[in-house]
């Protein structure tokens, strides 16, 4: 895991323990975590793209429509922390899985700067659409042809889940054609 995504880690499970403690009201957490989710999906967006340089508005786009999903999420998040059943292992957990979220942001940022934006895929790891939701550790390897983009689901260095191990048979190659 870079160290910046450790970084921020650290900072969303300290937000945690200052919530619990007293030294943040709930508003000036749901702010702090809004700031550290956007900073981590920004770094991980223009990074997979190769650089802010190469942003286009539909970049800038894509990366407003990630970030308002996951500020809906805190908001649900943010609505639970209120009822006080958490505890700061849990809330600092949960966290977390923001930042890790932001592997999405970075496949995104790959396969845009690969294919000029011209390539959208039916899914993202990190994305949450798998059982391994935001842990997952699978890519999207990219191929351009003639005529096509091939995108190859490709595992993880670690452990997947299932729905992982099916994609990486199924698209493998995912076609769409230029």
């Amino acid at each position: 895991m870079p160290d910046r995504e450790n970084d921020s880690k650290k900072k969303v499970r300290h937000l945690a323990a200052l919530l619990i403690a007293g030294y943040l009201t709930y508003d000036a957490w749901k702010r702090a975590m809004r700031d550290e989710i956007e900073a981590e999906y920004i770094r991980q967006y223009v990074a997979g793209i190769g650089g802010a340089a190469l942003m286009l508005d539909a970049d800038w786009n894509t990366l407003q429509t990630l970030l308002d999903r996951q500020y809906g999420y805190l908001d649900t998040f943010a609505n639970e922390l209120t009822a006080g059943r958490l505890s700061e292992d849990e809330i600092g957990a949960r966290s977390e899985l923001y930042i890790s979220s932001a592997t999405q942001a970075f496949e995104r940022g790959k396969v845009s700067g690969k294919t000029s934006g011209e390539l959208e895929l039916p899914a993202y790891p990190g994305d949450g659409s798998t059982p391994c939701l935001t842990n997952c550790q699978c890519e999207w390897d990219v191929v351009e042809e003639e005529t096509e983009w091939q995108a190859f689901w490709r595992l993880g260095p670690t452990e997947h889940c299932d729905v992982c191990s099916e994609r990486s048979e199924t698209w493998n190659p995912y076609v769409v054609e230029k």
